[in-house]
């Protein structure tokens, strides 16, 4: 080999040890080490953070060694999938974050097997569908599929969904939402704001104990009766950047007894000071039409 060719070859080598793939395996053995020495902190509380890591693949083999885990923070990675050996630590998995992901609709074969979830935390992914796997969910408490690019919700999986409290869709491309929510029965608040709604279904008139309603940066036009009648726990419906005005809303059947509820609310807020007074009362709604 010339002095030339040897110069080249070192070149060619040297930027091989610079590669992103050559670090990676390079630094395989030291991850592989520092997670096992994660894993026994982990082991003494049950919650388990990967958060912040640049992780594209979640490290399930070292967290079976976890038992039990409770809580699993896996946010503000590049996972592209939620793999299904999270079987592995699914029997006493109570709360999933997967947020600031890049999960799409086709890639979280591991959901099916968290039978026993009662948080889990969607948000800021790649979504276009709510993963039909939620069916198995029956546990689950407070769902968040807000920041995804959501362009309908289908109704099917919202029956299995009966312990569901709390719902976050804000920040999607929603058209509307579907009869079914009002299988969502035990359902208290229900965050939809900046989608493109452009109306609600009356059948959530049976949701008895919801509290909040924000619909906020919509193309809501108008309430269904059923809504301000049937909502009896209703006490906060929040409607600006609508084309539906306050008058609007406050000429519609059964709006009445929403605002006594609502402004009661407030007030007990403002007697235990957790929020200033108020110039004028709002209204939930805008003046103008926007």
């Amino acid at each position: 080999m010339t002095q030339g060719q040897a110069a080249a070859a070192q070149k060619a080598a040297f930027r091989q040890q610079q590669s992103p793939k050559f670090q990676e395996i390079a630094d395989a053995p030291k991850l592989a080490a520092s997670w096992q020495e994660r894993a026994k902190v982990w082991a003494k509380t049950g919650i388990v953070s990967v958060r912040d890591s640049g992780l594209q693949e979640l490290p399930t083999e070292t967290l079976t060694l976890v038992a039990p885990v409770r809580v699993l923070d896996a946010s503000n990675n590049r996972l592209e999938q939620l793999p299904e050996s999270l079987a592995g630590i699914s029997r006493d998995l109570r709360r999933l974050a997967a947020s600031h992901n890049q999960l799409s609709h086709s890639c979280l074969p591991g959901l099916a097997c968290l039978t026993s979830l009662r948080v889990l935390l969607l948000d800021h992914n790649r979504l276009q569908h709510v993963p039909p796997d939620l069916t198995s969910m029956r546990a689950l408490e407070h769902l968040s599929l807000a920041n995804n690019q959501l362009e309908d919700v289908d109704g099917s999986c919202l029956p299995a969904l009966a312990q569901l409290q709390r719902l976050e869709l804000q920040s999607n491309t929603l058209t509307s939402l579907p009869a079914e929510c009002d299988k969502l029965t035990s359902l208290q608040e229900l965050n939809a704001s900046r989608n493109r709604l452009q109306s609600l279904p009356a059948s959530m008139g049976s949701l008895s104990g919801l509290r909040t309603l924000l619909l906020d940066t919509n193309r809501i036009r108008a309430v269904p009766r059923e809504i301000l009648t049937g909502c009896s726990s209703l006490a906060q419906l929040s409607l600006h950047d609508n084309p539906l005005t306050a008058d609007q809303l406050r000429e519609a059947e059964g709006f009445g007894a929403m605002d006594a509820r609502r402004q009661l609310r407030v007030g007990k807020q403002l007697d235990m000071r957790v929020m200033p007074a108020l110039d004028g009362f709002n209204e939930g709604a805008d003046s103008q039409n926007t």
